[in-house]
């Protein structure tokens, strides 16, 4: 370990600068291929990848001030100043891997398969400060990480502290892809390989799984190790700005902090985690098939306020809303056990009560395992709930309790739902929740809070009134007030048609000057005459009728359409200035 290779000051720099050059060609020296730094080009509007297929090294650039470079492009037609690096992907992929057998299950993915394994180690990263642990005890980190090819899940986890996001494994893409954490602080992801990190016990072997294949038991492709959010962490140093008017939403497991004396936060049901038997009890409880369509659909969004009053009675508001924003039912809980009725829009009348109470209480194994231990100390929350039969027409029972539970790995908030139908149906379900948190940077939250009152409903009906007698008035004044008669249609003229005027116009008369008021239709400008009509000495077509308007009167033949002329005389005047 006589080299080091540290990666993060390479980040912002654009491909021909020469820290970036020197960097490669310190890598190359540890390669014997011949020319292992001349790279292959993907490039695309929004992002260019340089592949150094014998240096096991990817770098992916993003483009800059409006720089959208065009698809196949090589590396000298790259406009190399316009190009920020943003993320690299380092392989470890050794020789023997792509000809030996494959484990089962693998993939044989043929761009990872052309990578070699990448040729310095150790890789260091910068890394520092303090992170809980999976217990949520604080610890404080090295100052470096230091990579090796044989490094593995367990230290990570050591250095890192435990991932904000991980999968694979065991589930859909068991046998094809291994398990991966994604530390997004440090913008750092890791793809960890070998038999021990896929399969139903991945997470429970993966700990010693190396990010690299084992060297017994060769696999056909191999594991990359990516600052996937190098993007990120580059802008949050150098232009902070950037990242001024942004709001982070992410869905993810319960925090260590959070437990039953206190669940205040914002959680989305997770449907692939919960019990698919919520459709069954909303029928048995009398939900109309359209509203358990849209349930079903939507995703449920629990907003939750849990506190004590000055006596130090404990309260649990919640309010449920659909996709869209769309009113779900509301739960005022006061935990207490003392029934309080109540007419939900969804379920219709019911009667409920609620405590906090040891799971000794119950006599069904559904409603008191699976907690842990620390809601288990202090406590489930029980939610008894019943429809009021001479209200509502219907029975049914609904006794639930509430704790965080270890799901898969993570602590989530679930229910426990115990359900007796009218004629006795018995359903257990457990709905698992996502906690939702919000991360908002003070200047948008600012932005938020002083735009907030334009959201008033009240605001809206005045505004919406304003508008309404507004545009009244606007009618009135262009409609009601112009007299019927100075309506004319876009081929009016003083001289009638067809010889309409008589003998020596007289059916036209009074041949006087007075001015009169007069409104045209819209688009007049473009009726035009269809027939060949004789002007002078001339016989004119497909124009509009305009005969005369050039005399400092502006004096137009009587034939002329007036709406025509009309608009010919404001044209003109508007090119006076």
């Amino acid at each position: 370990m006589a080299s080091q290779s540290p990666v993060r000051h390479l980040f912002g720099l654009n491909p021909s600068s020469s820290e970036l050059s020197q960097y490669l060609a310190t890598l190359a020296a540890h390669v014997s291929t011949p020319n292992p730094t001349t790279p292959e080009v993907k490039s695309y509007p929004d992002v260019v990848y340089l592949n150094y297929y014998l240096l096991g090294l990817s770098l992916l650039f993003i483009p800059a001030s409006g720089y959208k470079p065009k698809a196949g492009l090589q590396l000298s037609e790259l406009n190399n100043d316009q190009l920020i690096l943003d993320s690299l992907d380092i392989y470890n992929i050794p020789k023997s891997s792509i000809s030996g057998p494959r484990s089962k299950g693998s993939s044989s993915r043929t761009a990872e398969l052309a990578f070699s394994s990448f040729p310095l180690y150790p890789l260091v990263f910068d890394v520092g400060g303090e992170v809980k642990d999976k217990d949520g005890n604080v610890q404080t980190r090295p100052s470096i990480l230091e990579v090796t090819s044989q490094t593995t899940g367990k230290d990570f986890v050591q250095c890192l502290g435990e991932p904000d996001r991980k999968g694979g494994g065991a589930g859909p893409s068991s046998g094809s892809i291994g398990i991966w954490c994604e530390w997004k602080r440090d913008g750092i992801m890791v793809e960890f390989g070998g038999d021990e990190a896929k399969g139903p016990q991945a997470w429970e072997r993966g700990k010693d799984a190396a990010w690299k294949s084992d060297g017994g038991t060769p696999f056909s492709r191999g594991t990359d190790f990516t600052w996937l959010r190098a993007q990120q962490l580059y802008y949050t140093q150098s232009h902070p700005s950037r990242l001024s008017n942004i709001t982070l939403l992410s869905t993810m497991a319960a925090p260590e902090s959070l437990t039953i004396l206190d669940i205040t936060g914002t959680y989305t049901m997770n449907k692939v985690k919960s019990d698919n038997s919520t459709d069954e009890i909303l029928r048995l409880q009398g939900v109309s098939w359209f509203k358990r369509k849209a349930i079903s659909i939507g995703s449920i969004t629990l907003k939750v306020k849990h506190y004590k009053d000055e006596e130090g009675i404990e309260h649990v508001d919640i309010d449920q809303t659909l996709t869209g924003g769309i009113p779900g039912t509301t739960e005022k809980r006061t935990l207490w056990w003392k029934e309080r009725h109540n007419e939900d829009h969804l379920f219709g009348a019911v009667v409920g009560k609620t405590r906090r109470t040891k799971v000794d209480v119950f006599d069904e194994d559904f409603l008191k395992k699976g907690w842990t231990e620390d809601t288990l100390e202090y406590g489930v929350i029980q939610s008894y709930v019943e429809s009021d039969t001479p209200k509502s027409g219907t029975t049914w029972i609904a006794n639930q309790t509430w704790g965080i539970e270890v799901v898969d790995g993570e602590r989530r908030y679930t229910r426990h739902v115990k359900f007796t139908g009218p004629h006795g149906e018995d359903i257990e379900c457990r709905l698992v929740y996502d906690y939702r948190r919000h991360i908002r940077i003070p200047l948008e939250y600012t932005v938020l809070r002083l735009t907030r009152p334009f959201v008033n409903p009240w605001l809206f009906l005045v505004l919406g009134a304003a508008y309404i007698i507004s545009f009244a008035f606007f009618s009135r004044a262009q409609s009601f007030l112009t007299p019927a008669s100075s309506y004319i249609t876009c081929d009016a003229a003083f001289w009638s048609s067809n010889n309409g005027c008589g003998l020596d116009g007289e059916l036209c008369e009074p041949f006087i000057n007075p001015a009169i008021d007069f409104r045209c239709p819209a688009q007049c400008d473009s009726l035009i005459l269809q027939n060949p009509r004789t002007v002078g000495g001339e016989q004119v077509a497909f124009v509009p009728l305009i005969v005369g308007g050039g005399d400092s009167q502006h004096t137009y033949r009587g034939d002329s359409f007036i709406c025509a002329a009309a608009n010919q005389q404001w044209v003109n005047f508007e090119n006076r200035f």
